[in-house]
């Protein structure tokens, strides 16, 4: 949105375009016959423009996950 007279509120709108990429990589490890346990690293580029304060690139960063993962029953008759 963007203030065309200079009064209070929105006028016009206006259309950004976005750029979104990711890549990731993930690992689990069996601790036991029915425990695991799992790490994810992420990384996100985001292409914006500055935009209601966040600057440009500012929406871009890392991400880690960690878990466990209990397995029930892991045994099919």
């Amino acid at each position: 949105m963007e203030d065309t007279d200079g009064e209070e509120g929105f006028d016009q709108a206006v259309t950004d375009r976005w750029f979104h990429a990711s890549a990731s990589a993930g690992a689990e490890l069996n601790l036991s016959r029915h425990l695991r346990v799992w790490g994810l690293a992420t990384y996100c580029f985001v292409g914006n423009k500055e935009t209601m304060g966040i600057p440009a690139g500012g929406l871009s960063g890392f991400e880690a996950s960690l878990g466990l993962r209990y397995l029930w029953r892991t045994v099919v008759d």
